[in-house]
């Protein structure tokens, strides 16, 4: 859990009315770069307020690894005090804390099944329930609600150690010698020279680490070499060497003007825009519910026969959610899931939920990376997009 407060001097429409500066752009794309909530409102009181230079809202309290539901309450505090900044109040429970969890692909087989099922069973029932008149919340609560369960009902894997390719007597060597690090400080009563050892001991700890990944990375090319050898396309290991870079490690693009493109935000969403245009306001298309009605229900033979078309374990949606955990639920309570679907079809409402997807940009070999259009998209798009699709597709087949 870390907390981050600062006058970045900085302005933005996120976290304040006024537009984004440059400045701002800049902290935006450092944001995202490494995963940090912002916690301040937009609508909040000014953090700054001079009296010549007039009232801003710089200051900002950032969150990392840890939800924003610790904050109970937060505001700006106005009250007279002997800066020109003001007092950012809030409050956190730890009653709530929980760290974000790492997203994953949900498998039947990483589950303690019996558990989960009588989780799904209470999910199922108490869903049922609920009024639908809001489709878009009740499918967003229905998710979450399942994804937590598969969070809790998690099977512990226990890790045998096995002997690595790229392990080797260096590293045995300084195995040991960090441990005996590790005793030695621990060992020491003394609170001075205790700090003193505990401080060297992770700064070798970290030198250890370093030198096990470079290790790793260089055993690890040294195979995708011998295959070049072999592959004369040499396609699988530009696939593989480009998963290496990160998203800080995106080129410069090049915009429809020619101009380059150099934050990390702008590149994505100029390369999204290209690859999944968006319709205009102008072009908005109107749902002909006269005709919607024609629709025949959605059986439950179809939806059987979907399940049986595509494969349990691939292609996890947004939420990590599979084929395999989505089809349990739907014979744990086929009912709810049918009405769902036909909700959605009669009512000509396709939910927000299930138009987010994972895009994965894998570049085009030996083409110009500053293009939009040398990248090849592999959009993950959620289970139940994918069941009322194929669906539609095959009656309109």
């Amino acid at each position: 859990m870390i907390f981050i407060f600062g006058d970045f001097n900085a302005k933005s429409s996120i976290w304040g009315p006024r537009d984004t500066d440059k400045r701002g752009e800049i902290l935006l794309d450092l944001i995202i770069e490494n995963d940090l909530l912002i916690v301040n409102d937009s609508k909040s009181l000014p953090s700054y307020s001079c009296p010549s230079k007039g009232q801003s809202w710089i200051d900002l309290f950032l969150l990392k690894n840890v939800s924003c539901d610790i904050i109970i309450s937060w505001r700006i505090d106005d009250r007279i005090n002997f800066s020109d900044h003001n007092f950012m109040d809030f409050e956190f429970s730890l009653e709530i804390f929980k760290k974000i969890p790492k997203k994953k692909s949900w498998k039947t087989s990483d589950l303690n099944w019996f558990d989960f099922k009588a989780s799904i069973s209470s999910i199922s029932d108490s869903m049922e329930n609920c009024e639908m008149d809001d489709v878009d919340f009740f499918v967003h609560k229905f998710q979450n609600a399942i994804v937590n369960s598969c969070w809790k009902n998690r099977r512990k894997r226990i890790t045998i150690g096995k002997n690595a390719i790229w392990w080797n007597p260096f590293l045995e060597m300084e195995r040991s010698r960090i441990r005996a690090l590790r005793r030695r400080f621990q060992a020491t009563s003394e609170p001075n020279e205790r700090i003193r050892r505990k401080i060297y001991f992770k700064r070798e700890l970290t030198k250890y680490k370093r030198t096990c990944i470079d290790t790793k990375m260089a055993t690890f090319r040294d195979h995708l070499d011998k295959i070049v050898v072999v592959n004369t396309f040499d396609s699988f290991y530009c696939l593989i060497d480009d998963s290496f870079s990160t998203s800080r490690d995106l080129v410069q693009m090049l915009d429809d003007n020619g101009q380059e493109i150099d934050t990390h935000s702008k590149i994505m969403e100029y390369i999204l825009k290209f690859l999944f245009p968006t319709i205009d306001d102008d072009e908005i298309l109107s749902v002909q519910t006269d005709k919607i009605s024609e629709f025949d229900l959605i059986t439950e033979e179809e939806i059987i026969s979907i399940f049986e078309d595509c494969k349990k374990d691939k292609s996890p949606d947004p939420d990590g959610l599979t084929m395999g955990i989505i089809k349990e639920i739907f014979f744990d309570n086929k009912s709810l899931f049918i009405k769902l679907l036909n909700l959605c079809l009669h009512k000509g409402i396709f939910p927000k939920a299930w138009k987010r997807g994972n895009v994965a940009l894998i570049p085009k070999s030996g083409k110009d990376l500053r293009l939009p259009n040398n990248y090849r998209p592999i959009c993950l798009l959620p289970v139940w997009d994918k069941i009322l699709d194929k669906i539609l597709a095959q009656r309109l087949s």
